[in-house]
């Protein structure tokens, strides 16, 4: 016989059904013993059935210390007068059984179902999981080819000197970095107008801000296109093209002198009429300074 680990319902109160009362009543407690023990037998058999044989009875009745002559009075009766169990001659069985059996063959299908669902749920998890860890390495995999195509660039330019700055953080730079990142922009510029705008943007206030920091909005090479300060003149050329020419601008004493050498000029040119007009064009010179 085929053992299983299974169990089924047993009701608490079997015994108020009419056909376990007759049972009791002509048959005792060995009646109501054999009757379940023969329950359990069906449960484990593969077809469900026990067959009306001897050796049935025999097995019964040394479990239960008594005579297969009474086991097998016990079990004809359930069949025949007690309607506990059905028989085609050649074995019985139970419909209560049966009923056990496909209620738990529902259930088993039932978790069957739900485990496959929820195997199937983790693995698209899973799935996903990897997918978008994919995704990750597929786009620092771009992210770093694109930074040695960008350095492979730099390092084929002879010319071209490499500049390391934070240019995405601005605020953040250094006074050094600042003028490093100046450097490459020297012979596009010149180096004078370079100084220049370095020395004006990189003032620092009273917090060690540079001026370049309070900005809003940095770009360089933009700042740098636009940026005139007073000692260029606007109107000259240099020999860089369209590029501002660097003129240092006079103190007030240069211009004082060379307004009195071109009044001197005028006077030895007689374009001023006597010494009186002298005396009107000195006073109208800047008053002298130290610088």
């Amino acid at each position: 016989m085929d053992k299983e680990s299974f169990y089924f319902p047993h009701e608490y109160n079997p015994t108020s059904d009419p056909k376990i009362v007759c049972l009791l009543g002509n048959h005792g407690g060995l009646g109501y013993a054999v009757y379940w023990r023969s329950v359990e037998m069906l449960h484990q058999e593969k077809t469900n059935k026990l067959p009306l044989k001897q050796y049935i009875f025999e097995a019964i009745a040394k479990q239960m210390l008594t005579i297969a002559k009474q086991i097998e009075d016990i079990i004809n009766d359930c069949i025949k007068i007690y309607e506990l169990f059905e028989s085609d001659g050649i074995s019985f069985w139970s419909n209560r059984v049966l009923r056990n059996l496909e209620k738990r063959a529902e259930i088993s299908n039932i978790r069957r179902e739900a485990g496959k669902k929820g195997a199937i749920a983790k693995q698209n998890l899973a799935n996903d999981s990897k997918e978008k860890e994919n995704k990750v390495n597929i786009k620092e995999n771009e992210n770093k080819e694109k930074e040695i195509i960008k350095e492979n660039i730099v390092a084929e330019a002879p010319t071209q000197k490499i500049v390391k700055t934070k240019i995405n953080n601005f605020k953040s730079l250094s006074i050094e970095e600042f003028r490093e990142s100046l450097v490459q922009y020297e012979k596009e510029f010149s180096t004078p107008f370079i100084l220049d705008f370095f020395e004006h943007w990189s003032e620092q206030d009273q917090y060690g801000k540079m001026k370049f920091q309070l900005c809003k909005t940095w770009g360089l090479k933009m700042r740098l296109s636009k940026w005139i300060p007073n000692k260029y003149d606007k109107s000259a050329q240099s020999t860089n093209g369209n590029k501002p020419a660097f003129v240092v601008q006079k103190s007030k004493t240069e211009k004082r002198d060379d307004m009195l050498k071109d009044l001197m000029n005028d006077i030895e040119k007689a374009k001023v009429g006597n010494f009186r007009d002298v005396e009107v064009e000195i006073e109208k010179l800047p008053a002298q300074t130290g610088n």
